[in-house]
């Protein structure tokens, strides 16, 4: 079975409609799903290498963890549980209504600039399942989505859309202070792999040595990257590497001290990789 971060005892919460359509989900692991608990339903967080907000549209519901205080969470409230997060179990105070929105990364959502701003107001330890409310104009929007799922509307561009108008909701319509501190896990997360990078990555290291250096595998390194820069590191190291020399041409440094620091055979070939990649 699929990791799920609210998972029914009794139920299975997946849907297999539109098995025949390409662009159609079927394990929901990054989108929003729909779910309904009876009063005195049981369920477990299983929500291992995923980051999830849970908005409580109705009901009631608390969360316990061995040695930790109950957390009881209303209707109209949301919560983020981050992937660190999946030892928890539930169950319903009240009959409720949940709608959960699956995310691994923060980027493809947020502007780099309005990220930039949130970063300022980031408080300076990690905020996990703290209720915020869900105010008048988010509100509405979530029904639309209740709608959709009711429908078994499962189209991957769709939600693709609503999840990139969800981050739009919550940019314009709640104060930053709130919003950094409501997504902070999401935020350190992103900034903890960017610093590694950043700091481990050299002008002439290669996908493996890039991997090597941050201990883990090229493959991760990819899946990473794409997460948290939205690219893969093959083309970022070549990004770096092009607005260096870009630098030092600019700086006046001389071809052939260019060409034998970023490792080039010849000044021809660097001259040859001048003309094709650097502008």
């Amino acid at each position: 079975m699929k990791d799920q971060l609210l998972v029914n005892k009794k139920k299975s919460l997946n849907t297999d409609k539109n098995e025949e359509h390409t662009n159609y989900i079927f394990d929901h692991s990054s989108n929003f799903s729909l779910h309904t608990l009876n009063k005195g339903e049981t369920f477990n967080v299983r929500n291992k290498n995923k980051n999830c907000i849970v908005f409580i549209i109705s009901g009631e519901i608390e969360l316990t963890r061995e040695n930790d205080p109950q957390l009881i969470f209303e209707k109209e409230s949301m919560f983020f549980v981050s992937a660190n997060n999946f030892l928890y179990s539930g169950s319903a105070l009240q009959n409720a209504k949940i709608i959960l929105l699956r995310i691994i990364d923060i980027l493809p959502f947020y502007e780099k600039l309005s990220l930039n701003d949130l970063e300022i107001y980031c408080p300076s330890e990690v905020v996990e399942l703290e209720a915020i409310g869900i105010e008048e104009h988010l509100y509405y929007f979530l029904h639309g989505i209740i709608l959709y799922l009711r429908n078994n509307i499962q189209c991957i561009h769709l939600h693709n859309l609503k999840k990139n108008e969800f981050f739009f909701i919550i940019r314009t319509f709640y104060e930053k202070k709130i919003v950094a501190r409501f997504l902070s896990p999401l935020i350190q997360s992103q900034n903890d792999f960017r610093n590694m990078v950043l700091n481990r990555h050299t002008p002439t290291c290669s996908v493996e040595e890039l991997a090597s250096r941050c201990n883990m595998s090229a493959k991760t390194l990819t899946r990473k990257f794409k997460e948290h820069f939205n690219t893969t590191p093959y083309q970022w190291l070549m990004l770096q590497k092009n607005k260096l020399i870009k630098i030092k041409l600019a700086q006046g440094e001389s071809v052939q001290k260019i060409a034998d620091e970023f490792d080039f055979p010849s000044v021809g070939h660097f001259v040859s990789y001048c003309k094709k990649y650097i502008e």
